[in-house]
């Protein structure tokens, strides 16, 4: 949008990489800062499909176009704030569901920490949880603004897109409302407090129209939210979706849901002699794109598909401390005594399963330790 320099730099680079849309509408930035630092967030829920099996390896669409774009382009200080946005996971749960996700959030954050570390980036990205942010006086001044917004004040935009999510009207209704404003003020936060002039995000659709008029819930659907609230005051860069193995449909590329049917995914943790890949996806296109960026700063050697794939699932060597569905069997053996009518009260708090390293809430210990005894597992208290 705003010619400069810095601006027509990172347009030719996103045109250049293969891992990016090829959408440069959004760019806004001011290069007589000193400090411009990337926000992006993922998380591991929908709303439609459930949680999140696992991180698949394609969340590094999102990790090295942001790091190519800092190291390439930004200030020297520039670093990464990647927010895991587990609260919007906790909404509408019973206490089964939301034991289940604040345990997949844990899995998340060490999965990547251990990815961060592994691609010497720990010291360039900063993890954020939203369900800490979204206590910061800071962030809950912007929300409140925005929550009583007043109508009448919007900018004039080409839709009234703002208008009917905020009025929840024309389809829209107090849960999109909820998303909407929680997004939005998220950006906010991270623009205003950490200097955050990108937004980095992905697009289920390569087109124009499908980024800039986007009606799908997805990021630019959310974005377009926002410049209609605070105008143009972020950059926004979009990176190629995740693919899965079955037909190389498009998929989230930070979540692989459980869906019921069969969309196998790339997943951290999986072993690679399970797997049956074809040559032709897109994603094989992309493990040589990662395994090319994991071995930049060294000579790099042909290996096959097959090796480059185990040293990218490498990079996450450490097992996080559950997976779904140990998890659920974990639950499954709190409710074996019949003396206990319904299930345990749960709240934060960790204890953990040497048998399976299945991390579960500490409260309600005194009848898990009695139930878990039983089944032969042991519990660190």
């Amino acid at each position: 949008m705003i010619g400069s320099h810095l601006n027509n730099r990172v347009e030719y680079l996103i045109k250049g990489s293969k891992l990016c849309r090829k959408f440069t509408d959004y760019l806004c930035l001011d290069e007589k800062k000193d400090e411009i630092n990337i926000f992006m967030g993922i998380g591991f829920i929908s709303g439609r499909d459930g949680l999140s099996q696992g991180l698949p390896i394609d969340v590094l669409n999102m990790i090295i176009v942001a790091d190519q774009v800092r190291l390439k382009l930004l200030p020297v200080k520039s670093t990464i704030h990647l927010l895991i946005a587990d609260h919007m996971a906790y909404q509408h749960l019973n206490r089964e569901e939301l034991f289940l996700a604040k345990n997949v959030a844990k899995c998340y954050q060490d999965h990547i920490v251990a990815l961060l570390r592994s691609l010497d980036l720990q010291d360039k990205v900063n993890i954020h949880l939203s369900s800490q942010v979204i206590e910061d006086e800071r962030f809950q001044a912007i929300l409140k603004i925005l929550r009583e917004q007043d109508i009448e004040g919007l900018p004039k935009s080409e839709d009234n897109l703002a208008l009917d999510i905020l009025t929840c009207q024309n389809g829209y209704t107090e849960s999109h409302r909820f998303y909407f404003v929680n997004q939005a003020a998220l950006g906010k936060f991270f623009k205003d407090v950490y200097q955050c002039q990108i937004k980095l995000g992905w697009s289920k659709g390569s087109a124009h129209k499908v980024i800039s008029r986007s009606e799908h819930y997805d990021e630019p659907h959310f974005d377009r939210f926002y410049r209609q609230i605070y105008g143009h005051d972020l950059s926004f860069i979009y990176v190629d979706s995740g693919h899965n193995l079955a037909n190389d449909a498009s998929e989230v590329p930070y979540s692989a849901p459980n869906k019921g049917y069969q969309h196998a995914r790339l997943l951290f943790g999986q072993k690679v002699s399970s797997l049956t890949i074809n040559p032709k996806l897109t994603l094989v296109r992309n493990i040589h794109i990662y395994y090319e960026y994991l071995t930049r700063n060294r000579e790099m050697k042909e290996c096959s598909l097959e090796e480059e794939l185990s040293a990218i699932l490498a990079l996450v060597e450490e097992k996080p401390k559950a997976s779904l569905a140990s998890l659920q069997d974990a639950f499954e053996k709190l409710k074996i005594d019949s003396d206990l009518s319904g299930s345990p009260t749960l709240t934060p708090g960790y204890a953990v399963f040497r048998s399976d390293d299945v991390a579960l809430p500490s409260e309600g210990v005194i009848h898990a330790t009695r139930k878990l005894k039983k089944s032969g597992a042991s519990v660190l208290l």
